[in-house]
């Protein structure tokens, strides 16, 4: 009976590291995901920025040769230096996703660290649960 619960102990550890594994891989699956997107966003923000830099110039020189449209750059200066602040905090978030994204591969190194230490003491446990077992049913004359 000890045999037996030392199999299903074994067959429980070795489906528990086959589980924690196959989520690794679809975790690191997901970083790989956000960090590609990550970049995407990050290049989207600095293309937004520099097109916002590019409308707030054309603006002022609008502005400062014709007079009557003076209102209307006013506006569109408003409206650029709202996108490039825009562009600033995704900028921002970008680079804060990004370094949550270096956190988590850390603690999924560490989490396939610790399974694999919990797949080795599973081994060891067999082990001496088999020489228990040697042990245990070894003929009186031998002890």
């Amino acid at each position: 009976m000890e045999g037996f619960n030392a199999l299903l102990l074994l067959v429980a550890g070795t489906g528990l590291l086959l589980v924690t594994l196959d989520v690794n891989r679809r975790l690191r699956t997901a970083i790989v995901d956000l960090d590609e997107a990550a970049g995407q966003v990050s290049g989207a923000a600095g293309q937004v920025s520099s097109s916002s830099q590019w409308l707030a110039q054309t603006a002022s020189q609008q502005a400062a040769s014709l007079e009557e449209t003076s209102s209307s750059s006013r506006q569109i200066s408003h409206v650029a230096h709202q996108n490039a602040e825009g562009s600033e905090a995704a900028a921002e978030l970008t680079i804060r996703s990004r370094q949550q994204v270096t956190e988590v591969s850390g603690a999924l190194h560490l989490m396939v660290s610790a399974m694999a230490g919990i797949g080795e003491s599973s081994s060891k446990i067999s082990r001496l649960i088999r020489v228990i077992d040697e042990l245990h049913f070894r003929p009186t004359s031998w002890r």
